[in-house]
C-alpha cells in the first residue's frame, strides 16, 4: 500500500436530508480520527446541526428542507423514481455549484467527498480539477447505466451549464472511487460491480437526542416488538403512515411508531392500546430489539434492519424504494406489499393505491410466522459484519490522493 504522512483536505458535500448526513458522518469522524481536515458544505439551515456532530461546517445552496421538501418542489415525493432521480441530479443546478466552487477555490480541498445523488460535489472537482469520491447510501445510481437511464438529459445539461468536457458515456462522476454501503447480499444478482467499487461496511450514526429507549420496552418480556416508520420525507405521502400503522396494530404485537415532528398524530386515527407513539428513538438501539420493521424501503431503514438482521414489510413511494422492496422481496428478506412490476420498465415502480390495512397485515403475519425471513436476514447481517469498516474507506481516500489515479480491485 502507499505510505500517507500528510493531512489531506476534504471537502463533504451533500444534499440536505438528514438520513444522507448520517450515513456519512462515520466516514467523516474516521477521516478526522486520522489527522485530516473535513468541512462539510449543505444547506444553511443544517450547518448548525453537523457543527453539533462535531464537525465543521458552511453554508451552500438554498436554504430547504427534504422534510418539507413537498414545498420546493411540488410533488417530490410522489414522483416516479425515474422523475425523482432526475429531479435530483437538477439539484446541482440549483446555486448549490456557484456557492461550493468558490469556497473550494479558497478552501483547496485534495479530493471532494460526496453522498453520490449530490452532483454538485462532482462539478466542483471536475472544475478543481482534483478527485471526486462517491458514496453510495443507496442503490448505487452513479454506475453510467443506471445513471445514463435516470438522469441523462440532467446530467448532460449541467455537463454543458458548468463548461465540463463531454461525458457520452457518463462514467466520469464515479471513476476514481466510488464508495458502497449498500449490502452486497441485497445487490448481488442485479448490479455489476466495476473495478472501482469497494464495498465498506454500512453504518450509520444516530446520536441525536436520547440514545435511551422508552422505558415500556423493557417490560415488553416475550411479547413481539414491531417498528413502524416513514422517516420525515414521505411521511406526509396520503394516508400511508396511518395504514402501515393500522395494519400491524392488528397483529397481536406491540407497535412502535415514529411520526417524526413535522406530522400531526392526529392524523393517525383511533390506535388501539397496543400502539405506542414516540418522537425520536434511535434506530441502533431499538431495531436490534425488534420482530419486524414496517416502513417505506427507505435505505436507511432497509440497511438498518439487515444489518440487525430484522425482517421487513415495505410499502415503497419513490426515489429507489421500490428497486429496493422488489429487492428484498425476492432475496427473502421482506415483503413487499406496493411494488408493481410494469412491462418495458428496467425496476418495479409503487402501486400505492390498492394498499389497505388488511394488506399489511396479512405482510406482517407471514413475514413473522415463516422462520425463512428471519433466517435470510441473518444471513445479511452476517454478510454486512463481514465488509470493510470505514477505516478502509480512508486508506482507500489516503491512496487516491497519493497516487491521483482511480482505486481499482485487485488492491495489491
Amino acid at each position: 500500500m502507499v505510505a500517507y504522512d500528510r493531512s489531506v483536505r476534504v471537502l463533504t458535500t451533500t444534499t440536505p436530508s438528514k438520513s444522507s448526513v448520517q450515513s456519512i458522518f462515520p466516514l467523516c469522524r474516521a477521516l478526522q480520527d486520522a489527522g485530516h481536515e473535513v468541512l462539510v458544505a449543505m444547506a444553511p439551515n443544517y450547518t448548525p446541526w453537523v457543527r453539533q456532530a462535531g464537525l465543521d461546517a458552511v453554508g451552500a445552496g438554498p436554504e430547504w428542507d427534504h422534510a418539507v421538501c413537498d414545498e420546493y418542489v411540488p410533488g417530490w415525493t410522489t414522483k416516479s423514481p425515474k422523475a425523482y432521480m432526475a429531479t435530483t441530479a437538477e439539484v446541482a443546478g440549483w446555486g448549490v455549484v456557484e456557492d461550493v466552487l468558490p469556497l473550494a477555490e479558497s478552501w483547496g480541498p485534495d479530493v471532494i467527498l460526496h453522498v453520490h445523488h449530490d452532483l454538485a460535489g462532482w462539478i466542483v472537482a471536475e472544475r478543481l480539477g482534483i478527485p471526486n469520491v462517491p458514496f453510495a447510501m443507496t442503490l448505487r445510481w452513479l454506475d453510467p447505466g443506471l445513471l445514463r437511464m435516470f438522469a441523462g438529459p440532467q446530467v448532460e445539461a449541467l455537463i454543458e451549464k458548468y463548461g465540463l468536457a463531454p461525458d457520452p458515456d457518463l462514467v466520469r462522476p464515479s471513476q476514481w472511487l466510488y464508495l458502497d454501503t449498500s449490502p452486497r447480499a441485497l445487490t448481488s444478482g442485479f448490479f455489476p460491480e466495476p473495478p472501482n467499487v469497494h464495498h465498506i461496511r454500512y453504518t450509520s450514526d444516530d446520536t441525536e437526542g436520547d440514545p435511551s429507549l422508552p422505558a415500556w420496552i423493557d417490560g415488553l418480556g416475550d411479547r413481539l416488538l414491531v417498528y413502524v416508520t416513514m422517516g420525515t420525507i414521505f411521511n406526509r405521502v396520503g394516508n400511508l403512515l396511518r395504514t402501515l400503522t393500522q395494519g400491524a396494530a392488528q397483529l397481536d404485537v406491540e407497535v412502535l411508531v415514529t411520526p417524526s415532528s413535522n406530522f400531526p398524530v392526529a392524523e393517525l386515527g383511533d390506535l388501539p392500546p397496543n400502539v405506542h407513539v414516540e418522537g425520536y428513538v434511535p434506530h441502533s438501539a431499538l431495531i436490534p430489539r425488534c420482530a419486524a420493521v414496517v416502513c417505506h424501503a427507505s435505505s436507511s431503514n432497509v440497511f438498518g434492519a439487515l444489518a440487525d438482521g430484522v425482517p421487513l414489510v415495505l410499502a415503497p413511494v419513490s426515489s429507489d424504494q421500490p428497486a429496493s422492496a422488489f429487492f428484498c422481496d425476492q432475496k427473502g428478506f421482506a415483503v413487499s406489499c406496493a411494488s408493481k412490476v410494469v412491462p418495458g420498465e428496467v425496476f418495479p415502480t409503487s402501486d400505492l393505491d390498492a394498499l389497505t390495512p388488511e394488506k399489511v397485515a396479512e405482510a406482517l403475519d407471514k413475514v413473522l410466522s415463516t422462520p425463512s425471513y428471519r433466517e435470510a436476514v441473518q444471513g445479511a447481517a452476517e454478510s454486512i459484519r463481514n465488509d470493510p469498516p470505514v477505516t478502509h474507506a480512508v486508506s482507500l481516500m489516503e491512496r487516491l490522493v497519493a497516487t491521483n489515479t482511480p482505486i481499482h480491485h485487485p488492491l495489491p
